[in-house]
């Protein structure tokens, strides 16, 4: 299996205007042949969807339509920092409904395919324009670390050139 040059969980710089914990650079991929990095806050997108807008150079960068989850000052979570590649990208091939079922036991991380909703189908709407964004991958919290779940959603919207991240768990 060939690796592809992809870091994961690669920690930011810039920290989430809301829970104030560092954004992560959880891949990236190549889409109509640019690479577009698939950053997000681990914590924020649990509890609603997360937009980052990709600049001309190819960075990532905080989109207003995020919404603060209303109980988190009540709370005030600290996340704890995922290590880098954690997760490592091959160019194993799968088909396309390889990870559909949520009830097989087999890794679910994948870039492309379909997604393994674990609640009910929920593709974004880009926050600008409006339209479904596309699925482009998904993570799945079993393969980073033992006795964890729930699922990690990112979508793309190639018109205007959003990230979308959600998140769910049984």
């Amino acid at each position: 299996e060939d690796q592809i040059q992809s870091k994961t969980f690669v920690e930011e710089l810039s920290a989430c205007k809301f829970c104030e914990n560092n954004l992560t650079r959880v891949f990236e991929t190549e889409i109509s042949l640019n690479k577009v990095p698939f950053s997000t806050c681990l914590l924020c997108s649990c509890y609603a969807p997360f937009f980052m807008k990709i600049d001309d150079e190819g960075k990532s960068l905080w989109h207003e339509a995020n919404k603060k989850w209303e109980h988190l000052d009540r709370f005030g979570f600290e996340m704890e920092k995922i290590k880098e590649n954690t997760l490592v990208i091959t160019n194993e091939t799968r088909k396309p409904e390889f990870t559909i079922s949520q009830f097989v036991a087999i890794s679910k991380s994948q870039i492309g395919g379909y997604p393994t909703w674990v609640q009910d189908s929920d593709y974004l709407d880009c926050p600008d324009c409006t339209r479904k964004m596309q699925f482009i991958g998904q993570i799945d919290m079993e393969d980073i670390e033992d006795y964890s779940e729930g699922i990690y959603y990112f979508h793309y919207c190639k018109k205007c050139k959003i990230t979308g991240t959600n998140y769910q768990q049984t």
